[in-house]
């Protein structure tokens, strides 16, 4: 159902002239989310068009490097290989893609975080 599962989400909202896209940086709810697009994302009195919620995957996931989206096609494949277990990360993977059926090698070698919590351990 959603809104029951807390994720990162990318944020899409259009006029006729600009395209607003930001992703979230925290774990959040589908409706938690669209208080905080509406509140913070969406200008009050801007004429857009209906906005968009894309789930891409947990903090945790993001954080550890998980691989999300074909490189090729854009297709979301988080939850296709294993996104659906919010606390394990995919960070290698061989797959065909669902949509553009290429067949993908991804490894994600470290995340910004990552190399910022080992620079961190080796200080102590």
């Amino acid at each position: 159902m959603l809104g029951d599962t807390s994720k990162i989400y990318r944020i899409l909202a259009q006029t006729e002239g600009a395209t607003i896209t930001t992703d979230t940086s925290k774990n959040m709810t589908a409706s938690d989310e669209k208080v905080v697009a509406q509140k913070d994302i969406i200008a009050p009195k801007g004429k857009y068009q209906p906005f968009v919620l894309i789930p891409i995957c947990t903090e945790f996931q993001w954080k550890y490097g998980q691989i999300n989206f074909c490189p090729r096609c854009g297709k979301n494949i988080c939850e296709s290989v294993g996104g659906d277990y919010l606390e394990g990360v995919t960070d290698r993977l061989d797959f065909d893609c669902p949509e553009c059926e290429a067949n993908v090698f991804v490894h994600i070698i470290s995340t910004p975080e990552e190399t910022n919590d080992i620079d961190i351990e080796e200080e102590n």
